[in-house]
């Protein structure tokens, strides 16, 4: 029985995908961005390159673990807690992830995997250092580092909290308009009407306030008050009042556009022109602010809004944007941006070799005219963490065939690939609705198919097969499709061996 069980163990093992592409020399890797060409002779599996660090083996190359994630108390609040009061803490992944791992003094909390956990009633038993890390679901080999520590601590009536920090927007206004002041790194769970500001005079003022000439530019700061939490008051550093103007003293575009990059014909490029003042903060009672915009040297006519989306066709752009106000315009320094439609292209997956073989490598580049961050799907499910151009197959099994597409993002614009099927006929189905060829080469849709050959004997017994059968199954895409697996070898040697 222990050695049918051993057989049984193989034959899944080789029906069963190999988690990491797997290798067995120095020289059996492929080469690609983030993987080498170099086998990690412990692990079998490809080794990772060095220069991307955070990657990892996976069954088609390397994937990028997640990013260490960053972990902060929920705005305006710091680390400090007042007992009997709640505390936020948000754990914050680039990478998008919505599954997290939150520990406390090295112990792990149980049934906390959201990016936010709450001190629902602070007390000593919640102070410690808090880390989270992101996890990309319940399998835990794709997880980030551990976030750095974020150390909680409570304080009471003997404690100084931490001195707080005003904030003061924006930075030039007209007079009359309001400006917004606001007090941030507070105690967790304090109250903000406890929350005074004062001028340089440490005279009152309040939130939003109505600003004037002689408000520019002087001082401000926040106090904390609350003489049931500490004693005395704990008070901001100072911090300026908006410049009170009265015209506008710049005109710049604002827009997601980078510098000497190229757009396709699908990418929505917007842009904003900009004044300073914001135009928010304009005075607009008596005279209006008016927009205007100029594509190579010619005025846009009909386009008097303060946004304008680029045109959605080919060509080198030269663009400025003016304001007028009071009489006055001021324009904008000018930007360039260029559309092609065959920059970024529809990307294309391309099989190698053409005829692949069970047990060996099987690669899938995605070809595209752009040089982006990629990303595959097997079926409807995403690989996860792949990013690579190429998906390197080796000791290519059953479970390996499947529908593939591949896709490129850029901006807001994904290209995604015709799907490309990697096929093996169901013995059992071998006659219904498909087209056999026996002993031939033929191509479908410039894919070469060919027959693969079973080695006869593999025990040395059986009767050997000398007619193997490469069956096309229709599919409305690209299809490799490889002849059928021979296993009685393999049942026939369990037989022999319980004997």
């Amino acid at each position: 029985m222990a050695t049918l069980a051993f057989l049984l163990f193989g034959l899944i093992s080789f029906l069963d995908p190999v988690f990491g592409a797997s290798c067995s020399s120095s020289d059996k890797c492929l080469s690609t961005k983030y993987t080498l060409a170099t086998c990690d002779k412990d692990s079998k599996n490809c080794s990772c390159s060095s220069v991307y660090p955070g990657y990892k083996p996976i069954r088609s190359g390397c994937g990028r673990n997640l990013y260490t994630p960053t972990l902060k108390p929920l705005a305006p609040f710091s680390t400090e807690m007042i007992p009997g009061k709640e505390a936020v803490l948000i754990c914050s992944s680039d990478d998008g992830a919505t599954l997290f791992e939150w520990m406390k003094d090295g112990l792990l909390f149980k049934n906390v995997t959201t990016s936010m956990y709450t001190i629902t009633a602070a007390s000593v038993k919640d102070t410690g250092t808090y880390k989270c890390k992101a996890k990309l679901n319940t399998d835990s080999y794709f997880q980030s580092l551990e976030s750095e520590g974020l150390t909680m601590t409570l304080i009471t009536i003997l404690d100084t909290p931490q001195p707080p920090v005003v904030l003061v927007h924006p930075t030039e206004i007209f007079p009359g308009k309001n400006a917004n002041l606001d007090c941030s790194n507070l105690p967790n769970g304090f109250n903000k009407s406890k929350v005074i500001f004062l001028n340089g005079d440490s005279v009152p003022i309040t939130t939003p306030l109505r600003m004037t000439s002689l408000l520019s530019e002087t001082f401000v700061k926040c106090v904390l008050t609350d003489a049931t939490l500490f004693t005395g008051t704990v008070s901001s550093g100072v911090q300026k009042l908006p410049k009170v103007v009265s015209r506008i003293i710049g005109v710049g575009i604002s827009t997601t556009a980078v510098r000497n990059e190229v757009y396709t014909v699908l990418e929505k490029v917007p842009l904003a022109c900009m004044t300073s003042p914001e135009p928010a903060y304009v005075d607009t009672t008596s005279t209006a602010l008016h927009f205007g915009w100029m594509i190579n040297s010619t005025v846009v006519n009909g386009q008097n809004e303060q946004t304008l989306n680029l045109p959605l066709t080919e060509g080198v752009y030269t663009i400025t944007c003016f304001a007028t106000y009071d009489g006055t315009a001021l324009s904008s320094p000018a930007i360039t941006i260029t559309r092609s439609s065959s920059y970024f292209t529809k990307p294309a997956i391309s099989p190698n070799p053409t005829i692949p073989v069970l047990g060996s490598l099987l690669t899938l580049a995605c070809k595209s005219s752009y040089e982006g961050e990629y990303s595959w799907k097997k079926g409807t499910v995403s690989i996860p963490r792949q990013f690579d151009d190429i998906l390197q197959m080796d000791n290519l099994t059953a479970a390996d065939f499947a529908i593939y597409t591949c896709s490129i993002k850029r901006s807001t614009v994904i290209m995604t690939s015709d799907s490309f099927a990697v096929n093996i006929p169901d013995i059992g189905n071998r006659n219904n609705n498909t087209e056999s060829y026996s002993g031939e080469q033929s191509t479908v849709k410039g894919l070469q198919l060919s027959d693969y050959t079973t080695p006869a004997n593999i025990a040395g017994n059986e009767k050997e097969r000398t007619s193997p059968t490469t069956t096309v199954i229709p599919y409305n895409g690209q299809v490799i499709s490889m002849g059928s697996v021979l296993i009685t070898g393999l049942m026939f040697l369990s037989s022999r061996l319980l004997l």
